[in-house]
């Protein structure tokens, strides 16, 4: 049997688990919160204007379609840590790969 973590960040997890159980709302929600924390962390890091938008672009883009037989990226959120604190470290990690 797998390990499941328990999840210390409820809220977000179910937050989450409603964004991707296709409640446009919370979708919406999703980008207003976070989106413009996100770009502005990315540009404190070393992105330019254009790079960060490009960059959370993307990550939009991946935690809402998934390509064949692959969870889509939010599904892989497991409420370990804070919903915005796990958002950050992947697009500072996109932003290293870039």
């Amino acid at each position: 049997m797998p390990y499941q973590a328990t999840s210390s960040h409820e809220q977000d997890l179910n937050f989450a688990q409603s964004v991707l159980n296709v409640n446009s709302t919370a979708a919406a929600e999703l980008r207003s919160r976070y989106h413009g924390r996100i770009v502005a962390v990315l540009c404190a890091r070393g992105a330019s204007a254009t790079e960060a938008e490009d960059l959370v672009a993307d990550l939009w883009s991946d935690c809402f379609v998934a390509p064949p037989n692959r969870q889509t990226l939010l599904g892989k959120y497991q409420g370990r840590c804070a919903l915005e604190s796990w958002l950050l470290t992947v697009a500072t990690h996109r932003l290293i790969d870039l």
